[in-house]
């Protein structure tokens, strides 16, 4: 097996991708008491320190006697000419605002401002220019997604192994949870490993690689319970949604998979549709696994609804019609 070399610009965008899907969604200094500006820091910094160690990597390649870069650019696209004019867009507002500082930091507490956007374009810049893609990376975000996803749902049991909701008054309790803090920023956490690991599981052609991300799968939707956030819900929804169109209209051999069921026989084409909507793995494990998503979804009814049309569900009303579906 002959084993890839990386180039230094190469290797540093994989130690940045390293902390931020390990070490930047579990770091927390005070508990959920200066939880924002924890995190807020900490990706701004690491976002600048490997942008910059990525570009001194690459100026170290310089070939002096031939006058050319070892580490090329790799070419820019159209998301790169957008991301930066949204930045151009968004300096020229702050200097322009008649609160700058405000603009600059972000206001209302959610640090959301100018430093912000150029952190996230320094990391999109690092990890889009510099970054080859491994599978160690896949297998360390699985396993965040995990450690984040149970040590939420230990708390949710009242059981806090690092004494972090101590501090915090007694109806701030359902607002805090795992190590993301606010509910929804842990749902939406949540909401990009599960569909993320639900696509790998599907597609897995290893049995490792099989129970490895049924398991992120699982630990990812108790996650989602536990924190019990309706912006979660839509967002599973949604995954729920593109899956199932990917199943129908994805390729099969050339073909949509629509296609090529109405092309074959009347038991073939039905064969067809199952195995896709199965995601072409009718193992039990498989089966089961969507029986829980479907049971999950039935959980998520009133909450989308309240959601996307703002109509309340009468809980006496679901609960029958649940039990009599």
């Amino acid at each position: 097996m002959i084993k890839k070399k990386y180039l230094p610009g190469e290797r540093a965008a994989q130690v940045g991708v390293f902390m931020l899907i390990s070490f930047f969604p579990i770091f927390v200094t005070k508990a959920y008491s200066n939880i924002t500006a924890t995190k807020y820091f900490t990706f701004s910094i690491l976002a600048a320190f490997f942008l910059a160690l990525c570009l001194i990597c690459k100026v170290a390649t310089y070939d002096f006697t031939t006058g050319k870069l070892l580490d090329k650019n790799k070419e820019i696209s159209k998301p790169d000419l957008f991301y930066l004019l949204f930045v151009i867009v968004a300096i020229v507002s702050t200097v322009s605002s008649r609160f700058p500082l405000a603009s600059l930091g972000g206001g209302g507490g959610r640090r959301m401002g100018l430093v912000m956007i150029l952190a996230t374009f320094f990391a999109y810049i690092f990890i889009s220019k510099f970054y080859r893609t491994r599978s160690k990376e896949f297998y360390l975000f699985g396993g965040t997604v995990i450690f984040s996803s149970i040590f939420g749902f230990f708390q949710f049991l009242g059981f806090d192994p690092l004494n972090m909701l101590v501090n915090l008054r007694k109806f701030d309790f359902t607002r805090f949870i795992s190590f993301s803090g606010n509910i929804n920023v842990h749902a939406s956490f949540i909401c990009i490993g599960a569909p993320f690991a639900m696509y790998m599981f599907c597609h897995a052609l290893k049995k490792k690689d099989f129970y490895f991300w049924l398991t992120v799968s699982v630990c990812g939707f108790i996650g989602l319970l536990t924190c019990n956030s309706d912006s979660g819900y839509l967002g599973i929804f949604v995954s729920f949604v593109i899956m199932f169109l990917n199943a129908i209209f994805g390729d099969w051999d050339g073909v949509t998979t629509i296609q090529a069921a109405l092309n074959a026989s009347e038991s073939g084409g039905a064969e067809i549709l199952m195995d896709a909507l199965m995601m072409r793995n009718d193992s039990l494990i498989t089966i089961i696994l969507m029986g829980v998503f479907v049971a999950m979804f039935m959980n998520m009814i009133p909450a989308l609804s309240k959601t996307l049309f703002n109509v309340q569900i009468s809980d006496d009303f679901y609960k029958t019609t649940k039990n009599n579906i």
